[in-house]
């Protein structure tokens, strides 16, 4: 943690995540490439049925997502996001999720919930959406609500999205499908959200939601997000963050926890 306004909290920054943040980029992404290439390790993982266990939770990986059910099965997959998922939502307010990919930090959501709180999750990509979907019911999360399109603030009704990249995908105007578009309000809208937590990793796009946002944001207590450098600043509470009435509560690499300031 590195902004003053976090200290005192109870949460600390995993051994892990310090013992890796001291290790060079490259040997990183070499550790990395090694999972998702070994094809020993990938068989392992997938079994028969191409169902990858991941603590506690089963994903399907089957139809192009393979490559990356290795470093799933070990827990390297999307580490810092989880880590935040199960530590920093406690369950006790609605929560929207933005980015959903195939799921995997949707069923960590999901399996904090309280009985009766609700969760929207976002995917624009349509199959990663429908492998979100799948991936929520395989592990009794069926009540979670799976909505398939972009956000976005041009005003545009779709917008052109570069699929097909893996397990993430992006706006672009040279992009492979067209997909609806929506704004954070309108979501909440529709929904009928009020207090909510939110959880984003959209690609760059979390920018807009911040500087477009202000009014629906002044109802989210806490937000969980992967960004750039740019937006989340070398330490601290960034400006954009602070003006909102967020301090930061959590930071490793490029996965940061904000919570508004009480």
């Amino acid at each position: 943690m590195r902004d003053s306004g976090a200290r005192g909290s109870p949460l600390r920054q995993p051994l892990l995540d310090r013992i890796r943040a001291r290790l060079p980029e490259p040997l990183k992404a070499r550790a990395f490439a090694a999972l998702a290439d070994n094809p020993a390790l990938r068989h392992l993982a997938l079994g028969s049925d191409g169902i990858v266990a991941s603590r506690g939770l089963r994903f399907d990986l089957r139809g192009g997502h393979e490559r990356h059910a290795a470093s799933l099965l070990v827990g390297l997959y999307e580490r810092g996001e989880r880590y935040m998922a199960t530590h920093f939502y406690d369950g006790t307010h609605d929560v929207v999720e933005l980015g959903a990919s195939i799921g995997v930090i949707s069923c960590e959501l999901a399996r904090r919930r309280s009985a009766g709180k609700r969760q929207i999750s976002v995917e624009a990509e349509p199959s990663l959406a429908a492998r979100a979907r799948r991936n929520l019911e395989l592990n009794g999360f069926g009540d979670v609500v799976v909505e398939q399109f972009a956000i976005d603030y041009s005003g545009a009704q779709t917008v052109r999205f570069a699929a097909g990249r893996g397990l993430s995908g992006k706006v672009s105007d040279d992009g492979n499908v067209e997909v609806p578009t929506r704004t954070l309000s309108q979501l909440l809208e529709k929904h009928a959200i009020t207090c909510f937590d939110l959880v984003m990793d959209i690609e760059g796009a979390e920018d807009a939601v911040l500087a477009h946002e202000s009014g629906a944001l002044q109802n989210c207590r806490r937000i969980l997000l992967e960004a750039g450098e740019h937006l989340l600043g070398p330490e601290g509470t960034p400006p954009v963050l602070a003006e909102l009435g967020f301090r930061q509560i959590y930071r490793h690499d490029l996965c940061a926890a904000f919570e508004r300031a009480p």
